[in-house]
């Protein structure tokens, strides 16, 4: 009567038989999930390690085969149920199988399309729609509900660190503290955090248990549209680096690709590109490189040397395919992966000291889909109203001073301050909130175009959990998560989070970035400014 159980059943003696007459059940049971789109355990994700193994043991059984009786459809076989996983939004249950199933496919699948060699532009816009469609879901799940839903403050708040000096006692080197300077941080400190991290995680996930996410569907012409972008903003040009490789060609007697590869396709002009692909191995290599230069305590910033290696590396194979029919007008970068841990913004070029983002105008994405049909190309350029708020949330010390916001000219109505009110502006605010989470409840119900931040965090990296946290006021920290679910934005056209490090991206088993940048964006913040190592608050204040 278990109608899970009785496909279990025929799953296994299929596997079992083996031969021609087993892949011919296989195929069938597949060909049963297949046309079962709509069913409400696939839905809830219950059946996705069922759908992928039924694929693993056609996939064996095809390759025991004689190679001339083995079947073509290995691969799209794998790819469809890779597709379908996409079914399970209830978001812990479809992170889990990205990691173990959907992205392995999407990778293998990349890099067949890669090995078939056409260069025909309707081939290259194939690849970039697999990447799209592998890369980046969880974020436009979330970005496919007009205003995601807003968690409650957590149940258990925990007292922050005191950050120490304030005023005229200023430190030596007035250096914002990056989030991963922990050598005075005490045992019990970083137990504390921790276990705070794991509960937002915990009640991050556990929302969306109960409330699954409005799946956003996959446009095939992702990669069309891209190239009607650049073609209708003159000197644009967007490039996007993607992942793919295999390590299971051999057993299913299909192409073998390079085992770990970044593949980068350049879009100018209507015109894609596709360059020769960069092993892995080296990104991951300059990646730890960048962390490495970042741990230096007595110069927390990425290396001269460092610098030109991401140029050698990842930007200057670019650059002459960029740079066709004169200097782009705006250079848009999507990385994946490694390189979001990786400032490409500073690469410079062998024989120039200018870094990239001093040759020319240049942003980030985080994927196709969120530039060109999520609108984020749009931020390049916003509408400055005399009625905007500037919403800022100060944890501050001598070292994170505040002052971002002084000398900017800004209607005193429209100001609006949770935390230590610079000497310069008191008496000068429309609202002034403590730092805490009825301050900053205060700061988002204001629905504050502009939103700025500064003050300090802490890097919780434990094997059980790692991720940035950063301090409200002296009586709580915010979480990735928290910025995500907790901080809503709606009308907002520009924030800044003004904590050292905390634009650094950290590698997800989907591609995409994880951290504070992609919080911010699901909160719905327009541009981001995040600091990606160290900074002076003097830098900082000038930035802002």
């Amino acid at each position: 009567g278990w109608e899970r159980g009785r496909r279990i059943a025929r799953q296994n003696l299929a596997r079992l038989a083996g031969g021609p007459d087993g892949l011919a059940d296989l195929g069938h049971l597949l060909d049963e999930l297949e046309d079962d789109a709509a069913g409400t355990g696939r839905r809830a994700g219950l059946d996705v390690d069922f759908y992928a193994y039924t694929v693993r043991y056609y996939r064996e059984t095809a390759a025991a085969l004689p190679a001339a009786e083995r079947p073509r459809d290995v691969l799209d076989r794998r790819l469809k149920m890779a597709e379908s996983v996409r079914e399970a939004i209830a978001l812990p249950v479809y992170k889990r199988a990205y990691a173990n199933h959907v992205r392995p496919a999407y990778l293998r699948a990349i890099g067949a399309q890669m090995t078939r060699g056409g260069r025909r532009q309707e081939d290259l816009e194939k690849i970039v729609s697999l990447v799209e469609e592998s890369s980046g879901r969880e974020l436009l799940d979330l970005l496919a509900s007009s205003r995601p839903p807003v968690l409650g403050r957590p149940a258990h708040p925990l007292p922050a660190v005191p950050e120490g000096p304030r005023g005229d006692e200023s430190p030596a080197d007035d250096r914002r503290t990056p989030l991963r300077e922990q050598s005075s941080v005490e045992a019990t400190e970083m137990r504390e955090w921790r276990e705070l991290l794991i509960e937002r995680e915990q009640q991050y996930e556990d929302h969306f248990l109960q409330h699954p996410l409005t799946s956003a569907t996959h446009d095939d012409d992702i990669a069309h549209q891209l190239v009607q972008y650049t073609l209708n903003h003159e000197g644009s040009c967007v490039v996007r680096y993607f992942r793919f490789g295999t390590s299971d060609a051999a057993l299913e007697g299909e192409e073998t690709t390079e085992p770990d590869s970044l593949g980068i396709v350049v879009c100018r002009d209507g015109v894609l590109t596709l360059l020769p692909s960069v092993p892995y191995a080296d990104v991951a290599d300059l990646a730890r490189t960048v962390f490495e230069d970042l741990a230096d305590p007595s110069f927390p910033v990425p290396k001269e040397e460092t610098c030109r290696r991401i140029w050698n590396l990842l930007v200057g194979p670019v650059w002459e395919s960029a740079g066709k029919g004169g200097p782009p007008s705006h250079l848009t970068l999507i990385p994946t992966d490694d390189i979001f841990a990786i400032p490409l913004h500073v690469a410079t070029a062998p024989g120039d000291d200018r870094p990239l983002a001093a040759r020319v105008p240049l942003s980030h994405s985080v994927s196709v889909a969120a530039f060109v049909t999520r609108g984020r190309h749009l931020l390049k350029k916003q509408l400055m109203e005399h009625d905007d708020d500037l919403a800022a949330l100060l944890s501050t010390d001598a070292r994170a001073t505040g002052d971002e916001i002084v000398d900017v000219g800004w209607n005193a109505p429209h100001v609006h301050v949770a935390g230590h009110v610079p000497d310069a502006l008191v008496g000068k605010v429309g609202g002034a909130f403590t730092a805490d989470w009825d301050g900053l409840e205060q700061l988002v119900a204001v629905k504050p175009e502009f939103f700025v931040y500064a003050g300090h965090g802490v890097y919780v990296d434990e094997p059980e959990v790692s991720g940035p946290l950063i301090h409200l006021g002296e009586t709580d920290m915010l979480s990735q998560f928290d910025l995500a679910l907790r901080v809503s934005l709606p009308r907002n056209k520009l924030t800044v989070l003004g904590a050292c490090l905390a634009g650094q991206g950290m590698r997800s088993d989907g591609g995409d970035v994880l951290g504070f940048m992609r919080s911010l964006i699901i909160s719905g913040a327009g541009a981001i400014g995040v600091p990606l190592w160290s900074v002076r608050n003097s830098a900082m204040v000038a930035t802002v």
